[in-house]
């Protein structure tokens, strides 16, 4: 979605939104992913940090875009360090969340740099 920036700038502000959106949604649904969690282990530091994800992204959709996506990158990148923490013995989880984290970084980043230009 990052690379329909380049040629339509007449859209630039709605295709920024909408990645930021998209990454925000995003965030809040890996949050969500120890939520679940949570629920089954009644771990109440787990339900705590399960809600933090959303936080993020909600306050970075609060704030302008040139803070707003650095912080979702930020976010992200905190959240697969928990999880490489937490799903030690799921090496198929850990590759499949390192590489999703890498291309929604990767789309939330180079948006953020064409934004600055």
């Amino acid at each position: 979605m990052a690379v329909g920036l380049l040629p339509l700038d007449w859209h630039q502000d709605k295709i920024l939104f909408a990645v930021h959106a998209y990454g925000a949604i995003i965030l809040t649904f890996v949050g969500a992913i120890h939520w679940g969690r949570a629920l089954n282990s009644n771990t109440l530091n787990l339900f705590i940090f399960s809600v933090i994800p959303s936080l993020v992204a909600w306050v970075s959709l609060l704030i302008p875009v040139n803070f707003g996506l650095p912080l979702l990158i930020s976010g992200f990148l905190l959240i697969i360090l928990f999880d490489y923490q937490q799903y030690r013995t799921l090496v198929w989880f850990q590759n499949l969340r390192v590489r999703l984290t890498l291309i929604v970084c990767s789309a939330l980043l180079f948006s953020w740099l064409f934004n600055l230009r």
